[in-house]
């Protein structure tokens, strides 16, 4: 027999969409919090047996509160971080297209009536350029910017050459075939940045192959690929 923690009582208070709670009961901007760390949510006590069902569930609630905070901030003009982080991620949705996101919306669905903004009923866009700011018209839907057929260039490195570009500031790294210049890339990328830093100037074919499809190049970082291994045939299973 052996005492082991079974659950963290206490923590920050927090109110039914995951916000931290001051000491007035009022939300603190911005912070949100779930799983054991949070209390208050269920009274006094907890719900026995459902810890883990707590983090779950209030991880996604705190997510959804999260993303919602972001976008009012972005939608309302209000001088925030939140137009850097769309920015941030509008590589992954549209690769073609960095730096702009485009945000529709119609209605008054359950999201907008939570958070109190106030939607317009007619069909609308925001759109955040590379710079943070708004576009000229946020009441006119854009066309999605034509898809861009990915290719491989034909410039071709050697292996000595891949192995120079082995520092944090000038992280090349090989992917069947492929070399890709990933300096621009370190932050970015969600497994993190040592991730892409320890096969600096090396092959890291098989590891990749491990973790990823192949159309996550094309899809997420078509600009880092700068060219291919002389003397080898870049194949992508796409």
């Amino acid at each position: 027999m052996e005492p082991v923690l079974h659950f963290t009582m206490g923590g920050v208070e927090i109110d039914d969409k995951a916000r931290v709670l001051n000491s007035e009961k009022k939300p603190f901007d911005g912070l949100f919090a779930c799983g054991e760390l949070a209390g208050g949510v269920h009274g006094a006590n907890r719900l026995g047996g459902s810890s883990l069902l707590g983090c779950v569930v209030y991880g996604r609630v705190a997510g959804d509160s999260a993303s919602e905070y972001l976008f009012q901030q972005v939608l309302t003009g209000a001088p925030s971080s939140a137009a850097a982080r769309l920015n941030q991620i509008s590589l992954h949705i549209d690769p073609n297209n960095p730096g702009r996101l485009t945000i529709e919306w119609a209605g008054q669905g359950p999201s907008s009536e939570r958070s109190g903004a106030s939607i317009p009923s007619q069909a609308a866009t925001h759109t955040v350029s590379k710079d943070g700011t708004g576009g000229s018209d946020p009441g006119a839907v854009e066309k999605p910017a034509a898809k861009k057929e990915f290719s491989i260039p034909e410039k071709e490195y050697t292996m000595e050459e891949v192995a120079k570009h082995n520092r944090k500031e000038d992280v090349w790294v090989v992917v069947k075939g492929l070399v890709m210049d990933l300096s621009g890339f370190l932050e970015d990328h969600p497994g993190g940045v040592q991730a892409i830093v320890n096969f600096a100037g090396r092959d890291a074919t098989e590891e990749f192959a491990m973790l990823h499809d192949d159309e996550v190049i094309p899809k997420y970082a078509p600009g880092t690929v700068i060219g291919r291994v002389k003397g080898v045939t870049p194949k992508l299973d796409l």
